[in-house]
């Protein structure tokens, strides 16, 4: 078996869509509780009735090929034949790339509908794309729903930094509005939406390391949407960035809202912070020395899953990359991982039931056993060097209990897309080749943008 090496990645473009979907960690846990059921065989190695807390699972073998005959249930060869699937999440998760096609940008089909054109509207030396434009949040203004997107505008000249910009839409109304995401002239601007149990909008604030440091000393992490002034301003109290002439920082600190309007935000290299939105006050809750932190998840019991940075992983789950942060406590506390080897994987959810889920790859049930959904790892293992392949990212669960993953390698919708996974029937779709994020709204709404277009679907029956 040849060692996986580096895959090839556009990583800038990657990594500008991606600060453009930002998914913040603010989904609070459905009321329903469904059983814990698990996908069907063989994607299941133990039992999650079982009572023994085991990390030990079999892995299945490996399939002869990245491209394996489809073996569909009745349910999706039907949604596929009727368009409203491309290829089952299975293909999409876990497959080879194919040989590329004629580029063509497949939309969302039914049951999503179009319910508006996003007003592309850049501004003085700035261009906005359609591609650079994710949904963030839903909130309730009056009676009056509002849906906030955000976009990242480009420089014209290629030479200053990026920014950013929000349309809001009023279904009630059809109507939009413009918000500027820099905050006056301080060369900062917000990216990223939080929404408080007040209805208030919060951002985290950075800036373009392209555009120079900013003339400010010290910049407050967060920023809160002013309601009169109808723009962003710096949070009162909250956790200040030293800005150091020269200093490059790996990656802004990840933010994650809890249900108790309190902002948990993890500082590489340096600590967990509490920001209290009601008291605007910041206190260091623990250290995390020497430790870049990549996903953060939400949990029902209200702590907090992180996972800290690899290095030379081989594209392996490691022991020590997973932690469990209980902010009642301020304690850390070490994830066991399942002692045979599992592929990496991209983005930390748990879902309604309390299981952790590690992207695409596989999950952890409540009574501690691992369960692998991918289906042949160790074909992932031999071949990773050899593909344009990335893993899907998971990034929401919806009221009905779906999980929505989207994959973006700026290929032009040839290795990318939007899928939707159902742990309880293990099977699930690729509907559209543009990547996107999903919000769900009061109502039971589901939310996203694609082609410069915003979409609804209803999950009323």
């Amino acid at each position: 078996m040849h060692k996986p090496k580096q895959i090839l990645l556009p990583m800038t473009l990657v990594a500008i869509f991606s600060s453009c979907v930002n998914i913040p960690n603010t989904q609070t846990p459905h009321t329903e509780v469904l059983p814990d059921t698990s996908p069907p065989e063989p994607f299941v190695a133990s039992s999650p009735s079982s009572s023994a807390v085991s990390t030990q699972m079999a892995i299945p073998a490996p399939f002869s090929t990245l491209f394996p005959t489809p073996n569909y249930s009745p349910e999706l060869s039907t949604a596929i034949a009727k368009g409203q699937c491309m290829k089952s999440f299975n293909s999409f998760a876990y497959d080879g790339p194919g040989p590329k096609p004629i580029h063509q940008t497949i939309t969302p089909p039914a049951p999503w509908q179009i319910e508006a054109t996003v007003p592309q509207h850049g501004i003085d030396g700035y261009a906005a794309y359609g591609w650079l434009l994710n949904v963030g949040v839903t909130r309730s203004v009056n009676g009056h729903q509002e849906i906030w997107l955000s976009g990242l505008l480009l420089p014209n000249d290629h030479v200053s930094g990026n920014t950013t910009i929000f349309y809001v839409y009023t279904p009630e109304t059809q109507k939009w509005e413009i918000i500027p995401g820099a905050i006056g002239d301080t060369g900062l601007f917000t990216q990223g939406l939080f929404v408080t149990k007040d209805g208030a909008i919060w951002s985290q604030t950075i800036w373009d390391s392209m555009a120079g440091h900013p003339t400010l000393n010290n910049v407050p992490i967060l920023s809160r949407f002013n309601e009169s002034t109808r723009r962003f301003e710096l949070a009162t109290g909250a956790l200040e960035i030293p800005l150091v002439v020269g200093k490059q920082y790996a990656s802004w600190p990840k933010i994650v809202l809890d249900a108790q309007n309190v902002f948990w935000l993890f500082a590489d290299n340096d600590g967990i912070y509490r920001y209290d939105s009601a008291t605007q006050i910041t206190d260091k809750w623990a250290d995390l020395p020497d430790v870049l932190v990549t996903d953060t998840a939400l949990s029902t019991d209200g702590s907090i899953y992180f996972r800290k940075e690899q290095y030379q992983t081989g594209f392996r789950l490691q022991k020590d990359e997973l932690f469990q942060f209980l902010p009642e406590t301020g304690k850390i506390l070490p994830v066991d991982v399942p002692d045979n080897e599992w592929p990496t994987f991209s983005g930390l959810l748990v879902d309604h039931t309390g299981r952790l889920w590690l992207g695409s790859t596989g999950y952890r049930a409540l009574d501690g056993t691992w369960h692998l959904i991918m289906p042949h790892p160790q074909e992932f293992f031999d071949h990773t060097d050899g593909y344009l392949w990335s893993n899907p990212r998971l990034t929401f669960e919806s009221s009905d209990g779906l999980l929505w993953y989207y994959r973006y390698l700026d290929t032009e919708g040839w290795a990318e897309g939007t899928a939707w996974y159902d742990p309880n029937t293990g099977e699930g779709c690729l509907f559209t080749n543009q990547p996107a994020n999903i919000v769900e709204a009061a109502g039971h709404q589901l939310w996203l943008a694609a082609d410069g277009k915003l979409y609804q679907r209803s999950l009323k029956p």
